[in-house]
């Protein structure tokens, strides 16, 4: 993933943002897991704009992907701004 000033966040705030691979397919993060033997991260992906195609795909396997965070609730507080 491209990435500008910004390299780093809660992992839970993945849940709910749109990805897009490199075909232009969309998909919501739906969850996060981990294989514990295998050592490997794996994102739980529903495609967009269906309700039942579900998939894991390997973290490292999206790193050209482009994703679209969700603003969270506590990053829109005018407290967290400065104002």
């Amino acid at each position: 993933m491209k990435l500008s000033n910004f390299q780093g966040l809660d992992i839970n705030a993945l849940k709910g943002a749109l990805l897009t691979n490199t075909n232009g397919a969309e998909f919501w993060i739906i969850g996060i897991g981990v294989d514990l033997k295998e050592h490997m991260i794996l994102i739980h992906l529903q495609m967009a704009g269906s309700e039942s195609e579900h998939s894991a795909v390997p973290w490292e396997t999206i790193k050209d992907w482009e994703i679209q965070l969700r603003p969270s609730i506590t990053l829109l507080k005018e407290e967290n701004f400065g104002f």
